[in-house]
């Protein structure tokens, strides 16, 4: 088979927005997922964290706790904060990166891709 040459001179914005949308959904419910038994771990072995208030731990100045505290009270949640918010991040890192890549493309050439 003859292998051909190609130069990509430019990338569509808004469909490596989509793609990179679809990925940060993915990883934002895996992340979710992970964070949301972390807390419910975290709640079992440190039940006194699960039932301060946010005076008490920023009060002891305890790092550890504060983030434990945020941990917990987040809980479940996180299912569904961690796919929206990973989803926009992605969204829009991927659309900004294809916006700069065309603009350099267009400076210093694209990237060569060999096609079979």
């Amino acid at each position: 088979m003859k292998s051909e040459i190609r130069e990509i001179k430019k990338i569509k914005v808004w469909s490596v927005g989509k793609v990179f949308l679809i990925i940060g959904l993915i990883m934002g419910l895996l992340q979710g997922i992970t964070y949301s038994l972390q807390a419910q771990q975290l709640m079992i072995a440190n039940p006194e964290i699960a039932t301060m208030s946010f005076a008490d731990v920023s009060a002891a100045g305890n790092t550890q706790a504060m983030l434990g505290f945020w941990v917990i009270k987040l809980g479940y949640w996180l299912v569904l904060i961690m796919p929206i918010t990973l989803a926009v991040l992605y969204f829009l890192g991927a659309m900004l990166g294809a916006l700069i890549y065309n603009l350099v493309a267009r400076w210093m050439g694209g990237i060569k891709v060999v096609l079979n």
